[in-house]
């Protein structure tokens, strides 16, 4: 399964039904008025900054520099593809992963001056980098299946399951998630998470990086592999290909051959499809010359064995060789 990750580093991009002109996609809207037989208002809008794969909207190819008005129907982002959405007023953007359905509510202005932008996420992922609003009337909110996040300047990412099931999480800033009558304030490194037809869950610390403690074990003269892990609740935990089981709280602990190359491959992935790979290639380990020979007596135990002195420490932490500071969304399929 490919990664979004790389996805998020584009810019915001919008589109929108209208007509095409000059290479643009510009939206038909009605005009705006500050007042009646005032000046006509500048109509807003977010521009395609950054394209990347299939990017549709209206079964018509989005491409950098088209115009998205108000009332947009859908963007949508295939596979190994996403765009990137910049405000008209350069204010904050918008990155749109892969497999994303997007649309785009409002974009306007208020007789005061604030700038409210109003999408509807309703699969996939976007990530939002969005200035601190002065004028109090300006907004910026994320409507999804399961309810709104509402910012005035922070930086967040909402990801949508296909059942509606939706986490916001802040990574700057604070964003209002609501939800059946009941709003929660998401600070930095929190997040909230939402089901259809129920309140956001309190704010809880975004998961943080897989701690794993590996322990070399030898059972009538073979060597196994002790694994203790800790990993975001309800995870799906795959070591070389192997399912291990994961407690409710996120707990791993399993014995497993050590690989014939040497080569520990760890794949963790979340319930919202992000997955992390981590990569440790294994030390030789010398046999003691008393299990040398699979004649020995196993051990009652053998949990409580323990590497001989001159090898690897008993626990050794586990490094990401692959780095994924802002993991993508992969929502998977049943």
């Amino acid at each position: 399964m490919k990664t979004l990750t790389h996805l998020l580093h584009l810019p915001t991009v919008l589109t929108v039904k209208g007509l095409l002109l000059a290479g643009g996609l510009i939206v038909g809207v009605s005009p705006a008025w500050a007042g009646g037989g005032g000046p006509l208002q500048q109509p807003r809008y977010l521009e395609v900054r950054e394209v990347q794969g299939s990017v549709t909207s209206q079964q018509r190819p989005v491409q950098v520099g088209d115009r998205v008005q108000s009332r947009a129907t859908a963007i949508t982002t295939g596979e190994d593809s996403g765009t990137t959405l910049v405000l008209d007023n350069n204010s904050g953007t918008v990155a749109v992963a892969e497999n994303t359905q997007l649309a785009v509510d409002q974009v306007a202005t208020t007789p005061t001056g604030g700038q409210q932008t109003e999408l509807s996420l309703q699969e996939g992922e976007v990530r939002a980098n969005i200035q601190t609003f002065t004028n109090p009337e300006s907004s910026f909110r994320v409507n999804t299946p399961a309810g709104v996040a509402g910012v005035r300047g922070t930086e967040f990412s909402v990801v949508v399951l296909p059942t509606g099931e939706t986490r916001v999480t802040t990574f700057e800033g604070s964003v209002e998630v609501t939800a059946q009558g009941q709003t929660e304030q998401i600070q930095p490194g929190y997040f909230s998470q939402l089901t259809p037809g129920q309140p956001p869950t309190e704010p809880r610390p975004a998961p943080g990086d897989t701690r794993l403690s590996l322990q070399f074990l030898t059972e009538a003269g073979v060597e196994r592999l002790q694994i203790s892990a800790t990993v975001p609740p309800r995870s799906q935990v795959l070591v070389n290909q192997q399912s291990l089981p994961v407690s409710p709280t996120g707990e791993v602990s399993a014995v497993v051959d050590v690989p014939s190359d040497r080569l520990l491959r760890m794949v963790v992935r979340d319930p919202f499809g992000i997955e992390q790979v981590y990569e440790l290639a294994l030390p030789m380990m010398a046999l003691p010359e008393s299990q040398a020979t699979p004649s020995e007596t196993e051990p009652e135990e053998t949990d409580s064995l323990e590497a001989p002195e001159e090898a690897e420490p008993e626990g050794t932490e586990l490094e990401d060789t692959m780095p994924n500071q802002n993991p993508s969304i992969a929502p998977q399929e049943s």
